[in-house]
């Protein structure tokens, strides 16, 4: 399995080039919140590490489509609750992420959303208990927007200008493996 999602991946760089590679990762990066197996993180530097001179385009169609796919999240708890989760998503509710998003968020609030969205793990969880919370959601919006824009440009920085620390960011690893990207750039 590992071998075939990495000739995906390999197959799908080849449009580096083409206009639409931009909104293909957008696109990704949107499927990934609601899918939460697609290694945006991996994608973003391994095209980076193909182009470094588009970094700044990459980072911000990464950004947009996770931006905008975490607010749609947001709208559907809202209208939804739970139910939603449980349905799409069932074993989000049982993991340790959701767990310790819940503990900290009764405690921090919004700062636990601007921390997930600008680390590598997932934010749903902390999306989910913002709008429970009643926060508006173009303050989950806003919060995110700044999150992943903040994560994805020291990223990109730091694929496109000093790619030999990549592996040195925690969190980015599995992701760079996933896509095959090389072992030190």
């Amino acid at each position: 399995m590992k071998n075939k999602v990495h000739s995906y991946y390999k197959r799908m760089q080849t449009w580096v080039d083409v206009w639409v590679y931009p909104g293909l990762l957008a696109l990704l990066a949107f499927a990934d919140v609601f899918v939460i197996v697609i290694p945006s993180d991996g994608i973003l530097v391994s095209s980076i590490l193909l182009r470094p001179k588009k970094w700044l385009r990459f980072v911000l169609a990464m950004t947009i489509g996770s931006v905008l796919a975490g607010t749609l999240f947001g709208y559907l708890v809202e209208q939804h609750g739970l139910e939603l989760i449980n349905q799409w998503m069932p074993s989000l509710t049982e993991s340790w992420i959701w767990k310790v998003t819940e503990n900290f968020f009764g405690l921090y609030g919004m700062l636990v959303l601007f921390l997930a969205a600008a680390s590598p793990i997932s934010f749903q969880p902390a999306v989910f208990f913002a709008i429970v919370a009643h926060t508006p959601l173009i303050q989950v919006f806003l919060v995110l927007a700044i999150g992943r824009s903040l994560k994805n440009l020291v990223i990109g920085g730091i694929a496109s200008k000093a790619p030999k620390h990549l592996y040195k960011l925690w969190g980015i690893r599995s992701d760079l493996e996933e896509v095959g990207a090389p072992d030190r750039p």
